[in-house]
């Protein structure tokens, strides 16, 4: 796999996961108005939301690719004074 495959795959992945999260959320926000009125709606809702807030911090922290330092600037041997 050429390294623009790689980097076309990974962009995808991320795109899909973002596009799950928002129809999460906007589903999310969509039941909790109809369930305004039930207590027991709204704390089982809560409990859902609780739990894929659980699954989307796990998928984005096993995603995470860890940043590193840029390299030094090289080092000039014969500097202009």
């Amino acid at each position: 796999m050429t390294a623009l495959e790689r980097l076309t795959e990974e962009v995808e992945q991320s795109r899909t996961v973002a596009e799950s999260a928002k129809a999460l959320i906007v589903g999310l926000a969509e039941q909790l108005r109809q369930a305004s009125t039930d207590p027991a709606a709204i704390n089982t809702l809560a409990d859902r939301l609780d739990a894929q807030q659980a699954l989307l911090a796990a998928a984005i922290e096993a995603n995470q690719v860890p940043v590193s330092q840029p390299p030094a600037p090289p080092v000039d041997p014969n500097p202009q004074v």
